[in-house]
């Protein structure tokens, strides 16, 4: 998808590339609070995305995985087989749409973002 091959490249709108960009803003991830909002930390860092990642490979029985970048995170990717080779954009994607309900609307709770609210809405069959 377009917005995966965004955070391969590091182009998507983080408020790393936004300060880049001379934009000025709160530059904490909006999910945990804790780091300076990067690519790697949003999706794979944040204790949060973390969660998600471990909920995700219980779901989907794959091995935990702790991806120590995004070169590593999307060459894990490109290993896998058919049935499991969604499972990175979706949860990119769901990952930066909570993010940016956090940001700008503040309605997303760390409970709400989980494998299986992604389930309901449809993301996995």
């Amino acid at each position: 998808t377009l917005f995966t091959w965004l955070v391969f490249f590091n182009k998507n709108l983080t408020w790393e590339s936004l300060r880049k960009r001379s934009w000025h803003g709160p530059s904490r991830c909006a999910l945990c609070k804790l780091e300076e909002e990067t690519n790697f930390h949003l999706f794979f860092k944040c204790t949060v995305s973390q969660q998600i990642w471990s909920d995700l490979a219980l779901l989907f029985s794959f091995p935990h995985l702790c991806f120590i970048s995004v070169d590593a995170a999307f060459a894990w990717w490109g290993r896998q087989n058919a049935s499991l080779r969604p499972i990175l954009p979706i949860a990119l994607w769901s990952l930066w749409k909570w993010r940016n309900k956090k940001n700008f609307d503040d309605s997303v709770t760390p409970k709400q973002i989980s494998p299986k609210k992604m389930q309901q809405k449809g993301h996995f069959i």
